[in-house]
């Protein structure tokens, strides 16, 4: 009985002895890391931490590698802020989606030179592989940005809130998607060049900016305007779709104020609510598809056939 009770003495003590090694180097690997800054919140999964949000009013944040010992693999989120100028990502972390969309004085990004999933290029987020352009930071001072050659995406929220200042955005050839959001809120912009290799425009993709025109007869890719890809655009015109589009979404032309004529050459398949909701100047919708032709007679609102004076 001795022997056993002395067995499970020596086991119990081997164990607290790792347990106490784990823990010693938990601490020291934490200290290694750096400190975790005050405020900025996140969780454990799967062994690994995820950022979740940031509530100090500092206009500096050193994102650390490590949290208690556990590396720092994704930033999720960081909420609404409205000091924070300056971000540094270090070399292990992702993003998901724009988790700086709400940083609205933004101004400089910096990725760890190590870090294999993102960079900077002029400023600006992308992708490692430069595909994704992942965030325009809100505070920068460009009139005009041209994206650079090679990217394919644009992800979603890349441009929400950017600054006044952007007037101009050119989209170049080879951009294939436009992510839902991508420029909402974008309240100065007035012109955007979108290229023919367009096949994808998201949902609220355009919510609230302020395009005064807005033409995508070039996209000759794009099939479908999403629900409110051009809803609030309180300063909006004109617009011109390309024949391509067969699908027009829910409320994708509402409450545009100033809006005054949409131009759809195609024939369309599905035709969603609400279309034109509280565009209460539109004068003219100029189609030849039987769908909107029915849809425009029942609101009330003027349709002209192509062509047509």
């Amino acid at each position: 009985m001795k022997r056993w009770v002395h067995v499970l003495w020596i086991l119990g003590t081997f164990l607290v002895c790792i347990l106490v090694v784990l823990g010693i180097w938990g601490l020291v690997d934490g200290i290694l890391a750096g400190p975790c800054p005050e405020g900025l919140q996140y969780v454990f999964e799967d062994g690994h931490a995820v950022i979740t949000g940031y509530t100090e009013y500092e206009a500096s944040l050193v994102i650390p590698s490590k949290i208690k010992g556990r590396p720092v693999t994704l930033i999720r989120y960081l909420g609404d802020q409205y000091t924070l100028e300056e971000i540094r990502i270090p070399a292990g972390a992702q993003v998901e989606q724009d988790p700086f969309a709400e940083c609205f004085a933004l101004r400089r990004l910096e990725v760890d030179e190590k870090n294999p999933y993102l960079k900077v290029a002029d400023g600006v987020l992308f992708s490692r592989d430069g595909e994704e352009l992942i965030c325009y930071p809100s505070a920068l001072s460009n009139k005009t940005y041209e994206i650079p050659a090679g990217t394919k995406r644009i992800g979603i929220e890349a441009f929400s809130w950017a600054d006044f200042t952007l007037e101009h955005v050119i989209v170049p050839e080879g951009v294939e998607v436009i992510s839902p959001y991508a420029f909402s809120h974008c309240f100065g912009l007035l012109h955007l060049d979108l290229p023919s290799s367009l096949r994808e425009l998201g949902g609220s993709a355009l919510l609230e900016c302020g395009l005064h025109e807005a033409d995508l007869t070039k996209c000759t890719q794009l099939t479908a305007v999403k629900d409110e890809t051009f809803s609030m655009c309180f300063d909006l015109e004109h617009v011109r779709l390309p024949g391509s589009v067969k699908d027009i979404g829910n409320s994708a032309f509402s409450y545009c104020d100033d809006l005054l004529c949409v131009e759809v050459p195609g024939r369309l398949e599905h035709l969603g609510q609400s279309v034109f909701e509280a565009s209460k100047k539109l004068e003219c919708v100029i189609t030849s598809d039987a769908l909107l032709t029915a849809y425009c007679q029942e609101q009330g609102i003027p349709v002209k056939a192509p062509g047509e004076g």
